[in-house]
């Protein structure tokens, strides 16, 4: 949210930040390199290279944005483009609420309906969902809704 609310004043060409995983067909998301441009873009500001050319803060949150937008609307059209019979995008979860990102929906998808909530506080974090919903599986359910396991810290990440 705050890098939102500080791009609505910001120039989104200030900054040329890096495009992940921009020459490969894949729906992977990788915001690292994005993380590291802004550090040192952040460091670099700092001492006032930016400022001398005029480049805010705002400038600065609005390139990011949009690099960030870009990255996820390049996965969604690369999507309907391998499956044209797509009817309906739907967008949720804390990202959803990004006006950015979903006037760039608006134009990847076309004709295709995109789909976010109406209200937003209804575009929380999908870990909050993801908790409601097992609230009322356990609710309907009771016991029936899990089973019980144990966990164990030195598990590895590979079985052999």
């Amino acid at each position: 949210p705050s890098i939102s609310k500080a791009a609505e004043r910001g120039d989104e060409t200030a900054f040329d930040f890096p495009k992940p995983l921009h020459d490969e067909k894949t729906y992977d998301f990788s915001f690292s390199g994005l993380k590291t441009a802004l550090k040192y873009a952040i460091r670099d500001e700092s001492r006032h290279a930016c400022r001398q050319a005029g480049i805010t803060n705002h400038d600065m949150a609005a390139s990011y944005q949009l690099a960030i937008c870009n990255h996820l609307a390049k996965s969604i059209a690369l999507g309907l483009k391998e499956y044209p019979g797509v009817k309906e995008v739907h967008v949720v979860g804390g990202v959803s609420a990004n006006t950015r990102l979903r006037a760039l929906l608006r134009d990847v998808c076309g004709n295709v309906t995109l789909r976010y909530p109406s209200k937003i506080q209804y575009c929380t974090d999908n870990a909050a969902m993801i908790a409601a919903g097992g609230y009322f599986l356990v609710e309907e359910l009771g016991e029936k809704a899990y089973e019980e396991f144990e966990t164990s810290a030195t598990v590895p990440l590979l079985e052999r």
